[in-house]
């Protein structure tokens, strides 16, 4: 009788102790678990995919200052959202060619290098507050 209750009582602190290690781990994943990018949709809009090209310093900086010929017009920080709905965070930068137009928007991530986000051309001042695109 005594080894029985000796068998039982192991098995329940055996039970008790994965028990709580179980709900623990489950913890530890739903906290590990990416944010769903699809879960905070407004009405009406959409995300669409994007591609961002980004590398080591020199070669970024080279298209941009060196190809584009744009110079540092603003600095700023950017928020750049990744698929699995992560926000990116870094400092940033506006390159203008006053002369062309060009601009460049270069974002620096950390585990990335400089990306380049956005560029486009015909840079210049609105023509009038809450001018409309």
């Amino acid at each position: 009788m005594k080894k029985l209750l000796k068998i039982f009582s192991i098995l329940g602190i055996a039970c008790l102790l994965s028990g709580a290690m179980l709900t623990q781990l489950t913890a530890q994943e739903q906290d590990q678990q990416p944010t769903d990018p699809n879960a905070y949709k407004m009405p009406g809009m959409m995300k669409l995919p994007t591609y961002i090209d980004c590398g080591p310093y020199n070669e970024i900086l080279a298209i941009v200052q060196g190809q584009n010929g744009e110079m540092p017009f603003a600095l700023f920080e950017s928020f750049i959202q990744i698929p699995n709905g992560q926000l990116l965070k870094g400092p940033a930068a506006l390159y203008v060619n006053r002369e062309t137009g060009s601009w460049s928007v270069v974002v620096e991530i950390e585990s990335a290098g400089l990306c380049i986000t956005q560029f486009g051309g015909r840079f210049g001042p609105a023509k009038a507050p809450g001018v409309s695109l």
